[in-house]
């Protein structure tokens, strides 16, 4: 075994220490390689997705450096294009609000159609148990909620998961509609700033060549 971790070696050396059979003081040393059977351990492929992702990222800083170089080259109008590139680039972190939203609709539409309404229990400050279908006692957590019985909606496809104290599946309908269709929209404007940057640079490079 090889590797650069002390620590890693050290744990190694201590499993093959409990695997392998007490030595008499009068018995002959084995070499504790052949005692030993090595299988080797295929890496795992890299996934498309994980590839696309990397290459995207590889074109996206290719990308920005190009603007850096040719802007540092004379072609000042490649600051305000790379500036406008840069600011397009939020749209990555508020995608995760369009599949936020979608989550929140598709669980919200999932208790509406196949949620189940049973009674639940309190059994200490904001915890509740419930019976599913099953005859399982579950617990789930609400603070907001005081009383001693409330009710329960969950689905019996995932009770833990999905449950929740309360009907309100319109109310949260509505706002995860709302947070996909804003956070889309910003998505789509971040983009078209992200593009319209060096292309409209690209323009007028094309313009100046021309004159």
């Amino acid at each position: 075994m090889y590797s650069r971790s002390a620590p890693a070696v050290r744990a190694f050396a201590d499993a093959l220490r409990l695997l392998l059979p007490v030595r008499d003081a009068g018995e002959v040393r084995t070499d504790g390689a052949l005692v030993m059977t090595r299988v080797p351990v295929e890496k795992p492929a890299i996934g498309w997705r994980r590839a696309a992702l990397r290459l995207l990222v590889s074109l996206y800083l290719l990308a920005a450096a190009a603007m850096a170089m040719t802007g540092l080259l004379g072609a000042y109008e490649w600051y305000a294009a790379l500036a406008c590139w840069l600011i397009g680039s939020l749209a990555i972190p508020v995608r995760h609000g369009v599949s936020a939203g979608c989550d929140m609709t598709r669980e919200a539409w999932r208790l509406r159609t196949s949620g189940v309404l049973v009674e639940g229990r309190k059994s200490y400050h904001g915890t509740y148990e419930f019976t599913d279908l099953d005859g399982r006692i579950r617990s789930l957590r609400d603070s907001y909620e005081s009383a001693e019985r409330v009710r329960v909606l969950y689905d019996p496809a995932d009770p833990q998961r999905t449950a929740q104290v309360g009907q309100r599946t319109a109310g949260t309908l509505a706002f995860g509609g709302l947070v996909c269709l804003l956070s889309l929209a910003m998505v789509i404007a971040l983009t078209a700033i992200g593009l319209a940057g060096p292309l409209a640079a690209l323009h007028v490079l094309s313009v100046d060549a021309l004159y």
